[in-house]
């Protein structure tokens, strides 16, 4: 009987992991959807739909994959467990407090991959051009901050009060 109890669970675990992942990558992909969106109604050069829906998407996803996944994996384990324990005004706040720190340290680290893309070291660029070196960082920081802020607000609110 604990068998088949201990299976469901890992079932039920494996399945909010995969949630995680999925919504971190359609928050991912649409986050790069709506960046690139200003660029199509004002660049001079005219990027084509299929550019901003799936060129520019996948290239920048590429960059940032390697934060997307563990954390989309992590909120999905972990996520569900504290919002059911919370209303969902509660999850909902706790959520988006969750989602801007998150986001924020990732949009930290994705400003310095970007920065780093650049030739030249990047300590180097600092100390001549610090306003170079704040700017995207705050960009990126801000950003993807509130950005997540409102996924995992929603997703927490959505396994509010579910405590078995």
């Amino acid at each position: 009987m604990n068998t088949v109890v201990e299976r469901r669970s890992t079932g039920h675990l494996l399945k909010d992991v995969g949630k995680g992942v999925a919504v971190s990558l359609i928050a991912a992909y649409s986050f790069i959807v709506l960046l690139g969106l200003p660029e199509l109604l004002t660049s001079p050069s005219i990027p084509t739909l299929w550019q901003v829906l799936l060129t520019f998407p996948l290239i920048a996803s590429f960059f940032s994959v390697w934060w997307v996944l563990p954390l989309g994996a992590f909120l999905g384990f972990a996520l569900p467990k504290w919002a059911a324990h919370w209303n969902r005004r509660e999850a909902l706040k706790k959520g988006a407090e969750v989602g801007l720190a998150v986001g924020v340290a990732g949009g930290f680290l994705i400003g310095v991959a970007f920065l780093t893309l650049e030739p030249g070291p990047l300590w180097t660029r600092f100390r001549k051009e610090p306003e170079l070196f704040w700017g995207p960082l705050v960009l990126f920081g801000v950003a993807i901050g509130v950005y997540s802020a409102v996924w995992v607000g929603v997703f927490a609110r959505r396994y509010a009060g579910r405590a078995q």
